[in-house]
């Protein structure tokens, strides 16, 4: 299954740096009401291309997107092909994907992108794939508050925070608005500033 190997187990890990709580239970939506949003997403016969690139067969990746296959197709968790495609290390099927409409910047149901999971998982040659001239954004945040950056940190990813960096990661201004109270609007009896 590609899903990131690298991911704390417990909620005292799953703090981000920032020391945001993770989203309550009920933040999420029960499996009845995720199952209604996928619209049959998570039948097997219509994850031929996930199958596909899990298993690293290039020449079936590229029949099924001939033959019309979702780019974007994804499971019940929101994990897309090309989010499998850089947990499995395949940057052949990557750029397959890619070239074919692949949206480099999809969420999986925890807010996470491929950029995050490569962050997260050391994978240096992915993280480079996905930024060298392919348009991942580099400070998408997912569910937890954590960006790529935030996750090579924790990790010690050293390298990836580095080239994170370079590619213009960590620029708070772009990654989290900031309301200032000079846009607030001024109340009756509230003291002016």
């Amino acid at each position: 299954m590609c899903v990131p190997t690298d991911w704390p187990d417990d909620d005292e890990e799953l703090r981000n740096t920032n020391g945001m709580e993770p989203p309550p239970e009920d933040f999420f939506l029960a499996d009845d009401e995720q199952d209604d949003l996928m619209e049959g997403q998570d039948d097997d016969e219509e994850l031929e291309l996930i199958e596909a690139v899990e298993t690293n067969n290039i020449a079936r990746v590229r029949q099924l997107l001939e033959d019309g296959a979702d780019v974007n197709e994804h499971d019940a968790s929101g994990t897309t092909a090309l989010m499998c495609a850089v947990a499995e290390g395949n940057d052949d099927i990557v750029v397959l994907l890619l070239r074919h409409g692949a949206n480099i910047n999809a969420v999986n149901n925890a807010g996470n992108t491929a950029l995050i999971n490569a962050s997260a998982n050391g994978q240096t040659d992915m993280v480079a794939v996905l930024l060298d001239n392919r348009g991942a954004e580099v400070n998408m945040i997912n569910n937890n508050g954590d960006s790529a950056l935030t996750v090579a940190r924790r990790n010690r990813h050293n390298m990836i925070e580095v080239y994170l960096v370079q590619q213009g990661a960590g620029n708070e201004a772009q990654a989290i608005p900031i309301i200032h109270a000079n846009a607030l609007p001024t109340l009756p009896g509230v003291l002016n500033a």
